[in-house]
């Protein structure tokens, strides 16, 4: 439970759990907006923000905004390299949501305020339009493939009752603004707050009478659209005042839709009188205690509905005090326990023994089958919710500076751990990945800075069979690279690097963002790694590390290495090739001018060295630099004995493993170096 916590705050400082990247979409920091993360099954990341500048990324560039404040997705593997980046251009356009599928694509929710919004891919030949209105604000869902190719897209607006628009002290302020997007199923399922008439929902608005003037009366819903193509629009959750027009104004104070086995599971925080209606258009009517005289104290009661339960967890009557009243996020597990974070003031709804002064997280376990709740904590600092992560055994509630674990079993809390930056959002899938989206304390810096997975992943290295050549001249080093060091010449692996000096470096994760291969026959990059310090340099060669491929059937190796001293030295020394751990009798040196003096041997090739099926590791006694690498597959005598069986007078005749077999009667003897006759 707590290394959770600490794993979130170190990732956040960019200390090497995970990786930490950044893009600058604004040129002010006053406008950054609309920070989301959402997290792929293979551990891809995507953040969101607003953005008023073109911006490079990846192999592309985030589509001139011709001065709107427009919106952004960008999308980083699972390694932390760019990959692509989708734009959606339109007034005060803002990304609310985003959510991913098992196959990899991802949805998009998000809202504008312009008569059209043009959804543009990772191409700028990729484009879809919307429409929208200049007066009152949209909502839109748009679907991308994991190669930022937009499929599909869709919106939801409203407008105000024609009758209460028509009196001359309305005062609009009309909106459809997601809150969240998840998929289930072939359906993709989108919570908003809205204000209006929807009319494609059949959804009422709600309205405030003060004294013969209307103000709007914002609800809740919940819609859903098939997966596939976005198209199919229904309603399947909604919640607002009984009264469409009320003097009160009652409102759910936050809302939170999940699903489990197919079925919806809500949660929310009410006060007044609401009516809920399910996909079905059944009504059911709920009341919460309000004081009747001028206190200003009601009932802040959470209110959860699952499988045909609905049950109350009511706090006493108090006084908001402007408190923030949330459910940031939740979960749910096999068992059907679903876990909630959020904040809370004054009376705990879950427990009237517990109270708090000021805004404060809390956590809690509820069973879905018997609505019974298993356990309730407090965390131990203040602060107004913002997010929640699932990760193994622990479920997190973090603040814009703290995070708070508890253990899932029995909510048992572990003292907070604050990040070191604002976090503003934590995504999570599987309990496999999870991502964090921050901004700096400073005020100059207007950057979002992207934490990747901290779980450690192997690369996947492509096993070869056939002849394979790794011709390190072949590769060209990204001088824009966040790796590059211009004094060294090359890519320049540290501790506090991503990927650091301790990970295993795939070089087909950063072709293209690292460095270029001219020729893939030349260099097979998928199917080569290295550990170290440069994976390339100067071009031509790899330097202080290990490399290492994978084959499925024996063979020998060549390798042309040399030493990375500078000059003649008394105290230079041989540098031995080291193959799978062991030390050859290739070795390369500066002249050595001491008591046992010997002449340089540079830029060396060795002989033939023989590997068996499996990993094949490349190193040095100490430093050296490998500049090519050849793969021989054994013989086809060798690879297929029976080829090779040659019978005579009850005697059998066969290679093996390079070596001459002979089977008799009296027994079985071989002969290293033999061929068969």
């Amino acid at each position: 439970m707590v290394a959770l916590v600490i794993a979130m705050t170190t990732m956040a400082a960019g200390s090497g759990t995970g990786w930490v990247k950044s893009f600058a979409p604004v040129e002010a920091k006053k406008n950054l907006g609309g920070i989301k993360t959402a997290v792929a099954t293979d551990g891809s990341v995507y953040a969101s923000s607003t953005y008023d500048q073109p911006f490079a990324f990846g192999e592309g560039t985030a589509t001139d905004t011709e001065g709107l404040l427009a919106a952004c997705v960008v999308k980083y593997d699972q390694k932390g390299a760019e990959k692509w980046v989708a734009s959606f251009i339109g007034g005060d356009a803002t990304v609310n949501a985003m959510t991913t599928d098992v196959d990899g694509n991802l949805y998009v929710a998000g809202s504008f305020l312009s008569a059209s919004l043009n959804i543009v891919g990772a191409t700028a030949e990729n484009t879809k339009t919307v429409t929208g209105s200049e007066d009152y604000i949209t909502a839109f869902v748009a679907k991308f493939t994991a190669d930022g190719e937009v499929t599909a897209a869709t919106t939801v607006g409203s407008v105000p009752d024609a009758d209460i628009a028509a009196n001359e002290y309305y005062y609009a302020d009309i909106y459809v603004m997601p809150n969240d997007i998840l998929v289930d199923g072939d359906k993709v399922y989108v919570t908003v707050a809205y204000t209006g008439d929807v009319a494609a929902l059949s959804w009422k608005g709600r309205y405030l009478d003060v004294w013969g003037a209307y103000l709007d009366n914002k609800s809740r819903g919940v819609f859903s659209v098939a997966k596939a193509d976005l198209t199919g629009l229904a309603s399947e959750f909604n919640i607002g005042n009984t009264e469409l027009v009320s003097e009160n104004q009652y409102y759910a104070e936050a809302f939170k839709y999940i699903r489990y086995a197919n079925k919806p599971i809500v949660a929310f925080i009410g006060f007044g009188n609401l009516t809920i209606t399910d996909n079905s258009g059944n009504k059911k009517d709920l009341k919460f205690e309000v004081a009747t005289d001028e206190s200003g104290t009601k009932e802040h009661a959470l209110m959860v509905a699952a499988f045909g339960l609905t049950f109350k967890l009511a706090a006493a009557t108090h006084t908001q005090d402007a408190v923030p009243y949330n459910i940031a996020g939740a979960s749910i597990s096999a068992d059907g326990t679903a876990y909630l974070g959020g904040t809370f003031a004054n009376v705990f709804p879950f427990d009237n023994t517990q109270s708090a002064t000021e805004a404060t997280p809390f956590a809690a376990a509820i069973s879905m089958t018997t609505g019974s709740v298993k356990w309730a904590k407090v965390a131990a600092g203040a602060g107004v919710a913002i997010s929640t992560l699932m990760q193994g055994e622990a479920f997190a509630v973090t603040t814009g500076t703290s995070g708070y674990a508890f253990n899932t079993a029995d909510g048992t809390a572990a003292e907070p751990e604050p990040f070191t930056e604002g976090i503003v959002q934590a995504t999570d899938i599987n309990e496999l990945y999870n991502a964090l989206a921050y901004i700096a304390a400073d005020e100059a810096d207007a950057k979002v800075y992207v934490c990747g997975p901290s779980n450690a992943v192997t690369p996947e290295l492509e096993p070869i069979s056939e002849a394979t050549t790794w011709d390190f001249s072949k590769l060209t080093a990204n001088t824009a690279s966040a790796n590059y060091n211009s004094s060294k010449e090359g890519i320049l692996l540290t501790a506090e690097t991503t990927p650091s000096i301790t990970d295993e470096y795939l070089y087909s994760d950063y072709a293209g963002t690292d460095f270029t291969v001219s020729d893939e026959t030349a260099f097979r990059s998928d199917a080569i790694s290295f550990t170290g310090e440069y994976p390339i340099r100067k071009n031509r060669f790899a330097q202080n590390g290990v490399l290492k491929f994978k084959t499925t059937v024996d063979g020998t190796i060549t390798v042309s290495f040399s030493d990375t001293g500078s000059s003649a030295s008394a105290t230079a020394v041989k540098r031995y090739l080291v193959v799978n751990g062991e030390q050859t009798e290739y070795w390369t040196s500066r002249e050595n001018n001491g008591t046992e003096p010997y002449s340089a041997q540079l830029n060396v090739t060795s002989g033939k060295i023989a590997v068996a099926a499996g990993e094949v590791t490349i190193s040095g006694s100490s430093a050296i630099t490998v500049s090519k690498i050849i793969f021989t597959p054994a013989s086809s005598a060798v690879k297929n004995i029976e080829a090779a069986v040659n019978v005579k007078n009850g005697v059998k005749k066969y290679v093996k493993n390079g070596k001459l077999v002979i089977e008799t009667a009296n027994g079985i003897f071989s002969v290293a170096g033999a061929q068969v006759k």
